[in-house]
């Protein structure tokens, strides 16, 4: 749950400052032969987050977080890919998901921005029908 708290937090950053703490600057790495650098904040006051970003783009490339699981701290890393300007906000159009159960990957092919949303969309859904 906490993942995809974090998940949400970086596509829509507003909140990121809320839940991530302890901010620190770490030592310089690479992502795909690219220089990038991490930024390294605390979740909950006991889980790292590693957030790298492109030195030459500044965008974000990847996040590194850990939460408990079954066979213990776990990390889940995803990878953000193929930015594209949406209206002036550049939105990353394949994103990697890795955890322990595999990888998934999404790949975007269009974006759109202050689309209206019909209301019926956030409604209940009806019950499923059962099997003949």
């Amino acid at each position: 749950m906490e993942g995809a708290k974090l998940t949400a937090a970086l596509i829509f950053p507003g909140e990121i400052k809320r839940l991530l703490q302890q901010w620190r600057v770490g030592p310089p790495a690479f992502i795909d032969d690219r220089d990038v650098t991490l930024v390294q904040g605390t979740m909950n006051g006991r889980f790292p987050v590693n957030l790298y970003f492109d030195d030459e783009s500044a965008l974000l490339s990847r996040t590194v977080a850990y939460a408990d699981s079954p066979v213990g701290l776990a990390p889940m890393q995803v990878d953000y890919a193929d930015y594209r300007d949406i209206n002036g906000i550049k939105f990353a159009f394949r994103i990697t998901y890795a955890w322990l159960d595999g990888r998934d990957s999404i790949v975007l092919n269009e974006i759109q921005t202050n689309v209206p949303v019909d209301e019926a969309k956030f409604g209940k859904p009806a019950p499923l029908k059962p099997r003949q």
